[in-house]
């Protein structure tokens, strides 16, 4: 059985997001993560101020888990424009009650954090597109492909990312998921990166946390998208 980790969501911000072996770190703005009371959901909710602009922007992802997309009407967003900037707090209580009725009919109140796997860990792998976790005796190993198509500028390139999950169980067996798609740009995306990995309360799903790094008016803008399955 995994040991459950207990952490206050209203704590996860405050985190810096240490992965092991990678060469930078990655700052989470992450104000609410967790699986569905019957682990069938994962909501991810995610706030950032603009470094040059000073506007703030937060987007709410709740996921089924089992299809590795969007529920209907789960994936919204808010932001502040150059006359209103908005600060962080009022984005997110924006993009909180736009999915309040959702959240509340999908069992996300509040969300179950469930089991944080140990990783990731990247050995023998400098490029940091092969990791493995583990939890308790299980062990998962996860891939990364990226493909990138280059723009006129840093701004207008694009890319995307496909990761193959395989976990090796209990008894031995071994199962293997491919989730997103190397046919899936994502604008102006420039890299990814995995992140931590969370086994849902029931031990049976993953939601793998990928950083994708954006280009950005005064550096990289990082943000956060979740790739889900049922696996045990």
């Amino acid at each position: 059985m995994f040991k459950r980790v207990t952490i206050p969501l209203a704590l996860l911000a405050s985190f810096p997001l240490t992965l092991s072996s990678v060469s930078a770190d990655v700052d989470w703005n992450i104000d609410m993560l967790g699986f569905s009371a019957d682990s069938k959901s994962f909501i991810l909710a995610e706030s950032v101020t603009g470094d040059g602009s000073g506007i703030a922007s937060a987007k709410i992802i709740i996921a089924d888990v089992a299809t590795n997309k969007c529920v209907r009407g789960g994936c919204q967003s808010a932001s502040g424009s150059e006359s209103y900037l908005k600060t962080e707090q009022k984005v997110l209580k924006e993009v909180y009650k736009k999915t309040w009725k959702l959240r509340k009919k999908l069992k996300l109140t509040p969300p179950q954090t469930g089991y944080l796997a140990k990783g990731p860990y990247f050995p023998y792998d400098e490029t940091c597109k092969n990791a493995r976790y583990s939890a308790d005796d299980r062990r998962i190993y996860v891939s990364m492909q990226q493909k990138a198509v280059p723009g006129p500028d840093e701004f207008h390139k694009k890319a995307a990312v496909q990761i193959t999950v395989r976990a090796f169980g209990e008894m031995g067996n071994d199962v293997t998921k491919v989730l997103d798609s190397l046919n899936n740009y994502r604008k102006s995306a420039q890299k990814y990166q995995l992140g931590r990995l969370y086994i849902s309360p029931d031990n049976k799903r993953i939601a793998l946390l990928v950083h994708v790094y954006y280009r950005g008016f005064e550096g990289p803008d990082i943000r956060t998208i979740v790739q889900t399955a049922n696996l045990f």
